[in-house]
C-alpha cells in the first residue's frame, strides 16, 4: 500500500512505519524509501495530510456493497411478494378455483412452502451482506421479537383454552403481533445506535 504524505504547514510531528512512502514537502523534493521512518529529525515540525490508496479500493467496495444489498432486497421482496401470493392461491383456491380438489390443493401448499423456504434464503443473504452495526440491530431486534412471540403466544393460547377471551386465538394475529414488534425494535435500536 502506497502512503503519500505532502506537507502543508508546520503544526505537527508523525512517527509512522510503513512499507512505501513518497514524501512532497513545500520545497518540492521528494524522497521515496522502502524502510520504517520516523520524523523526528527535521528541523521544523510538519502538518502531514495523509492519503492512502486503499481509499479507492475502499469506496469501489463500498459501492459494490451498496448494488450488492439492493441487489438482495429486490429478491426478498421478489419472494416474499411471490410467497405473499402462493399464500392468497393456496388459502382461496380450493374454495373460489379449483372447487376442493385435493391434488391441486396439496399443490399448491407444497409451492406456498416453497417459496418460503426461498424468502428466508434470501433474508439470510440480506442479512449476511448487513455491516457489523446493522447485523447487531437486527439481532437485538429479533431476539426481543422471538422471546415476545413465544411468551405473548403462549399466553394467549394459555387465554383461549382457559375460556378467558370470548373468541378463538387465531394465529393471525400473532404473526401481525410479530411484524409490529420487529418493526418497533428495529426503529428503536436504529435510533439508540446511531
Amino acid at each position: 500500500m502506497a502512503l503519500i504524505l505532502s506537507f502543508v504547514e508546520p503544526l505537527l510531528v508523525l512517527t509512522r512505519k510503513s512499507s512505501w512512502v513518497s514524501l512532497n514537502c513545500e520545497t518540492g523534493s521528494n524522497f521515496n524509501c522502502k524502510q520504517d521512518f520516523t520524523f523526528q529529525n527535521f528541523n521544523y515540525i510538519c502538518k502531514v495530510n495523509i492519503t492512502y490508496s486503499k481509499l479507492l479500493i475502499t469506496l469501489k467496495s463500498n459501492l459494490k456493497m451498496k448494488t450488492e444489498r439492493r441487489k438482495n432486497l429486490y429478491r426478498l421482496a421478489a419472494w416474499t411478494w411471490s410467497w405473499v401470493a402462493t399464500m392468497a392461491i393456496a388459502t382461496f383456491g380450493p374454495k373460489f378455483i379449483w372447487d376442493d380438489h385435493t391434488v391441486l390443493t396439496v399443490l399448491a401448499v407444497f409451492v406456498n412452502f416453497a417459496n418460503g423456504v426461498l424468502m428466508i434464503i434470501a433474508n439470510r443473504n440480506l442479512f449476511n451482506n448487513f455491516d457489523e452495526l446493522e447485523r447487531k440491530i437486527h439481532l437485538e431486534s429479533l431476539a426481543l421479537t422471538l422471546g415476545l412471540a413465544v411468551v405473548v403466544g403462549l399466553t394467549y393460547s394459555l387465554l383461549d383454552t382457559t375460556n378467558l377471551i370470548g373468541y378463538d386465538a387465531e394465529i393471525s394475529n400473532l404473526v401481525l403481533f410479530i411484524g409490529v414488534t420487529y418493526l418497533i425494535f428495529v426503529t428503536l435500536n436504529t435510533r439508540r445506535y446511531t
